[in-house]
C-alpha cells in the first residue's frame, strides 16, 4: 500500500506592506537629497537613480512574477502565469511572520518574499510547517 505524496500549494498575492516600503523609502530619500546641502546639479545626479530604482521596484511588485509555490515531497515549484519551473530551496529566512526564500532553478536563481498580507495566516503557517519538516 504506497501513500499519496503530500502537496502543498500556496498562492501569493501582491503585498499592500510591501508597496507602502517601496514608496516610503524612495520617497524618503528624494526627500533627503532635496533638503540636503549639495549643489543642485548632484542632487539631480542623484534623485534621477532614486526614482527610477523606485519605479523599478513598483513595476516589479505590479507584475508579480511568482504567482503561487508549490511543494510535494521535498520538490518546490515555482508557478508563473502559465508556467511551472522546478527549483531547489537553497535557504530561507524567517523573521515573525515575514518568510525570504531563495531557490536556484535551472537558469537563474530566484527569491520569494512572503509578507502576512500577500497569503492567508493559514498558508502562512502552512508554509513555515512545510519548511520545518524539510
Amino acid at each position: 500500500m504506497t501513500q499519496d505524496p503530500v502537496r502543498v500549494e500556496i498562492e501569493l498575492d501582491r503585498s499592500l506592506l510591501l508597496l507602502i516600503w517601496i514608496l516610503s523609502i524612495h520617497s524618503l530619500a528624494a526627500c533627503l537629497l532635496i533638503v540636503s546641502a549639495i549643489p543642485l546639479w548632484l542632487k539631480v545626479l542623484t534623485i534621477i537613480p532614486v526614482l527610477v530604482g523606485g519605479a523599478h521596484a513598483c513595476l516589479m511588485w505590479y507584475r508579480q512574477p511568482v504567482k503561487r509555490l508549490s511543494w510535494t515531497s521535498g520538490h518546490w515549484q515555482l508557478i508563473y502565469a502559465g508556467q511551472r519551473e522546478d527549483v531547489a530551496l537553497q535557504h530561507f529566512f524567517i523573521l515573525g511572520r515575514l518568510l525570504l526564500l531563495r531557490f536556484h532553478g535551472s537558469r537563474r536563481r530566484h527569491s520569494v518574499l512572503v509578507l502576512p498580507d500577500s497569503t492567508s495566516p493559514a498558508n502562512l503557517r502552512r508554509i513555515r510547517v512545510t519548511l520545518q519538516l524539510g
